[in-house]
């Protein structure tokens, strides 16, 4: 038996439905701390299992948890977690994430999946590991096209940028106080803003931020840009689900050229870019100045995500790693 575990309520519920093995859906029990949540989960989860069961954890590090619940317990079960999301930092939270994640995967019994091939080399050789770690491309949600679909479009000759993790704000301020003919509208938690504030930030007169935004507001913006712009700080996983919301709405994207991102928007199916203020500015104006072009590049971003990254594709793939285990 597959047992399919949920961090919350409403996550991943295609991967159930589309399925061709046996499997149920577990979910964790809603508590009033994440990480209580995450143990509570693991717990219930492995609880219910039994011996050759296979559980396959819908957040990477709750799979985590189960294996070493199993360990403790005397329970061995494969565990699979969907898409390792470890960053490489040296906080004392990170460090104790990196002990966990190694002894998992140097056993038998642990296998988790990449988003990239490049990240998944860069995990192994952080990790220390002997080992492949499997590929499994981010899902492009088919509600992600309709929603796309019932939005007006449009030309608005702005720059957006949105979102929440790994965002590097500060960088895409300082690109935008040299472009000052050019419209930047920024959707950000509330939290980041009052934080730009409280430092005293320049945000130049061409910048418009926005906090807390509804889907359909976010989705909005999108569809009134002319370009997505997405700076990162992390080479960890981050923006891919943006990404995906402006293949949708046939947004060409200038993005941080990270080992999670490349792969998704290289070979002119957007434009990868180091974090340079001179770069970012020169190829924002370019794609600014070449529409056709900037209309190439998300029409390939398109074709490649739609087929690549489908939740059929999705979920087959995670067919064939569990058939491995």
């Amino acid at each position: 038996m597959i047992r399919i575990l949920h961090d919350t309520p409403e996550g991943y519920p295609f991967i159930a439905e589309r399925m061709t093995l046996p499997c149920v859906r577990h979910y964790s029990p809603v508590m009033s701390r994440k990480y209580l949540t995450w143990l509570a989960g693991a717990w219930k989860v492995m609880r219910a299992s039994k011996k050759g069961d296979i559980i396959v954890s819908v957040y990477d590090f709750q799979g985590v948890l189960c294996y070493w619940i199993g360990l403790l317990t005397m329970r061995r079960r494969k565990i699979l977690g969907i898409n390792l999301l470890l960053k490489e930092k040296s906080s004392l939270r990170n460090r104790v994430a990196r002990f966990l994640y190694r002894r998992a995967l140097k056993s038998r019994w642990f296998q988790t999946t990449v988003s990239t091939a490049d990240y998944g080399n860069r995990m192994v050789r952080y990790l220390r590991l002997d080992r492949r770690l499997p590929l499994l491309r981010d899902v492009f949600y088919d509600s992600y096209l309709t929603e796309a679909e019932a939005m007006p479009h449009s030309d608005g000759g702005y720059v957006f940028s949105g979102g929440r993790n790994g965002r590097d704000w500060n960088f895409l301020l300082k690109v935008a106080a040299g472009l000052p003919h050019i419209k930047f509208r920024l959707a950000m938690p509330a939290i980041v803003l009052a934080g730009m504030k409280e430092r005293q930030t320049p945000i130049s007169p061409n910048v418009e931020c926005r906090c807390d935004l509804s889907m359909h507001e976010f989705n909005a913006l999108i569809a009134g840009s002319s370009l997505v712009a997405l700076p990162l700080d992390t080479e960890s996983p981050a923006g891919l689900i943006v990404v995906f919301q402006a293949a949708a709405h046939n947004k060409p994207i200038i993005i941080t050229d990270t080992v999670s991102t490349h792969d998704y928007v290289s070979d002119g199916k957007g434009f990868p870019i180091k974090n340079d203020t001179d770069t970012w500015q020169h190829t924002i104006q370019h794609i600014f100045s070449h529409p056709q072009e900037a209309a190439h590049s998300a029409r390939q971003l398109a074709a490649f995500i739609t087929t690549h990254c489908s939740e059929a594709r999705y979920v087959a793939r995670i067919e064939e790693i569990i058939r491995d285990l």
